[in-house]
């Protein structure tokens, strides 16, 4: 997040009802949206809201902070061959580990920025491959991946709960773990479909049908998703947001002369994607 001038003192009057004031050393800080804007306030209330606040911030939304971990140890291993400062590696461990962090010195943000497209490049020179969810839901319209995973640190578990378990496998994929009885696993996932008898799933192994009570898991790897595929993709491309947002909000910051702050990893209401 780079804020580029100081929060307005007037609210706009469809917005006052729906936000409060913070403070910091008694001076005005920021304006918080308040939850009565989901029982009280129109549809349009949080869209006029992002609106007004990017008057005076920009935000730019990174990746989760499990994959930035894991770009974090490839930045490390890269570190003496691209001469990379240990900045770099703190700012990228900062925001995987969810730990704010400030950066005010436009000769250090440059540095920054040209320091992740060194390790961008890297990456994509590796020729590595990584996986990308894509959303196919009947009549939505989505532009790039709607999550993606990269094997570098090994397997990982995604979801799970008593009935399924959700990990990812640098060799085969999508995997799940089901508890049964009797227990049971389907590898190499290649398609979630999501219907009111339970979950379709196309694996290597042909077509599965989960019950409703076996399945739910499968509903959290892609929030809001009724129909998903899981793809091979170019390893860059895991941390696209990454590699465009963080040199970018750098750049930018260091030309208006103001701090970027890596925020951490829960919901902040300038960082809607």
């Amino acid at each position: 997040m780079v804020r580029h001038t100081d929060p307005p003192e007037l609210v706009p009057d469809e917005l006052v009802p729906y936000v409060v004031p913070s403070y910091v050393d008694e001076r005005l800080d920021d304006w918080t949206l308040t939850d009565d804007v989901v029982a009280f306030g129109d549809v349009e209330t949080p869209l006029a809201y992002e609106r007004w606040r990017a008057t005076w911030e920009r935000a730019w939304p990174l990746d989760p902070a499990s994959s930035l971990v894991r770009l974090t140890a490839i930045a490390r291993e890269l570190a003496s061959d691209l001469e990379l400062s240990s900045d770099v590696l703190l700012s990228l461990a900062s925001a995987g580990t969810r730990a704010n962090r400030t950066i005010d010195d436009p000769a250090e943000l440059l540095q920054l920025a040209d320091e992740v497209e060194r390790v961008r490049d890297a990456v994509r020179e590796r020729k590595s491959t990584g996986y990308g969810f894509v959303d196919v839901t009947e009549g939505r319209s989505r532009v790039g991946l709607a999550r993606a995973w990269s094997g570098a640190g090994g397997p990982e578990v995604i979801a799970a709960d008593r009935s399924l378990e959700v990990s990812m496998r640098p060799d085969s994929g999508l995997h799940l773990e089901l508890a049964g009885p009797p227990p049971r696993s389907i590898d190499s996932v290649e398609e979630v479909a999501v219907r009111s008898s339970g979950v379709e799933i196309m694996s290597a192994d042909g077509v599965t049908l989960l019950p409703p009570e076996e399945s739910v898991v499968l509903t959290w790897v892609v929030p809001g998703a009724a129909r998903w595929r899981v793809r091979s993709v170019p390893e860059v491309l895991v941390w696209a947001r990454t590699f465009g947002g963080l040199p970018e909000s750098c750049r930018y910051a260091a030309s208006v002369r103001r701090p970027v702050v890596l925020l951490d990893g829960g919901p902040s209401p300038s960082a809607v994607s």
